[in-house]
């Protein structure tokens, strides 16, 4: 005589049961990334090379909320957004930009020695600054001395004080103003075209660099 075995049917119930409990997991998970980027931060991706080699090309940045009394300090890398003549208007691309000069400092760039001086301090250091043409290279005097005259002669803005003999850039922060550079020195739109940022377009502050993965970690 034959036996008939059959395989015992699931509970239904319990399988329902199952998929609630992940799509409930998922739902939390979701809440509480949402509740970081409202309150802790957002994700903005650098645009472009004028921050070589400190960040590069498409990487991924998590950016603070300036809401809680954040203050930019000099050294800070933060991300900008607004178009700066016009206050109603905005840029589409984000910018992500590092902060040279905050409100009421004076700032004397000498692009020749590749100094920056603060209230008539001794220079800053600035390991992460490069002075390379749109391709990587390295260039020289001559070539600097061209590049500089020929960024401030058609893009120059007229709040930013340049002396093309001398190829140095003196400026006073207004208040609630922060003046920005890439750290690509002569390939970056920056400060020296659109003038002083005020505080209410800095998006916030870039922390981490979040892709790629093996980059992931604080940034300085």
């Amino acid at each position: 005589m034959e036996e008939n075995y059959t395989q015992p049917i699931k509970n239904p119930s319990k399988l329902f049961a199952g998929i609630l409990e992940i799509l409930e997991s998922l739902a939390y998970a979701i809440a509480i990334v949402v509740l970081v980027f409202v309150f802790f931060g957002r994700v903005s991706v650098v645009d472009g090379a004028s921050m070589n080699n400190t960040l590069e090309n498409k990487e991924f940045l998590f950016v603070t909320n300036p809401f809680f009394s954040y203050k930019p300090e000099n050294g800070d890398i933060v991300v900008i957004h607004g178009d700066f003549d016009k206050p109603n208007d905005v840029y589409n691309v984000p910018l992500v930009k590092r902060v040279i000069a905050t409100e009421n400092q004076t700032l004397v760039i000498n692009f020749l020695k590749q100094t920056i001086s603060i209230n008539g301090g001794d220079p800053v250091k600035e390991d992460y600054a490069i002075y390379v043409d749109p391709y990587g290279r390295k260039l020289n005097e001559d070539q600097i001395k061209y590049y500089l005259n020929q960024l401030f002669e058609k893009y120059g803005h007229s709040d930013i004080s340049y002396n093309p003999e001398t190829y140095v850039c003196t400026v006073t922060v207004p208040e609630d103003h922060v003046f920005v550079m890439g750290d690509n020195r002569l390939n970056s739109a920056d400060s020296r075209i659109f003038g002083f940022v005020h505080e209410d377009y800095i998006v916030g502050k870039a922390v981490t660099r979040l892709l790629p993965i093996n980059k992931l970690g604080g940034i300085e």
